[in-house]
């Protein structure tokens, strides 16, 4: 989801730098060759970009499946040995 705010929100500033570009006097745009040239590679860049980042953590949600599988394992193996513990020390308490 953040990936995508940011992918919109990138693109939105390029749309507002090509308007704001497009507001210039002729002259002032002529200042700027290649702008718009710019632009729209940089509109690539940002496509190109989000769509590496969604490969990149396409798997993050199963990225610590085995940590989960090991403090499961830990938590019946502690749980076994507190009842092991209570077992032997609770009758010679009492």
């Amino acid at each position: 989801m953040l990936l995508l705010l940011c992918r919109v929100h990138s693109l939105r500033r390029v749309v507002q730098s090509e308007k704001y570009f497009k507001e210039l006097s002729k002259r002032h745009q002529q200042l700027l060759p290649g702008f718009c040239d710019h632009l729209s590679s940089l509109r690539t860049c940002i496509e190109h970009n989000y769509e590496v980042i969604k490969l990149i953590v396409a798997d993050a949600d199963h990225m610590f499946e085995n940590r989960l599988d090991y403090f499961s394992t830990v938590s019946i193996v502690v749980f076994h040995i507190l009842c092991c513990l209570s077992r032997s020390v609770l009758p010679s308490v009492l």
